[in-house]
């Protein structure tokens, strides 16, 4: 009897320590558990941030675009303008020339 109690309380003593082990690892499993959770929210908060990066550079994108086409149609218009400008300029001078050939006439004709 006293063998049998002896293996009894051997048992018991294994029971008890396989118990703690089961324990510790239910306490582990659940602080693993709390920590693919917070890395779950954790992903799903950067996602939320990079699609929001990702619609400001798209509207930051869009923007230089406009911007860049405004520029060349503002470009374009002044170059147009700088182009009208530079004939009205030549045809300006060519009527100054032609005057200045007629005034020159003029004062020949007077002096004559």
């Amino acid at each position: 009897v006293s063998k049998w109690r002896q293996d009894e309380a051997v048992l018991r003593g294994e029971v008890a320590i396989l118990k703690g082990t089961v324990e510790e690892a239910r306490s582990t499993g659940e602080g693993l558990a709390r920590e693919v959770q917070e890395a779950r929210e954790t992903a799903a908060e950067w996602k939320e941030c990079a699609e929001d990066l990702r619609v400001q550079m798209g509207r930051a994108n869009a923007a230089a675009a406009a911007d860049k086409g405004a520029f060349q149609e503002t470009h374009s218009e002044m170059e147009s303008r700088v182009k009208g400008l530079e004939e009205w300029i030549r045809r300006l001078k060519e009527r100054v020339a032609d005057l200045e050939e007629r005034n020159a006439r003029l004062e020949e004709a007077i002096d004559a």
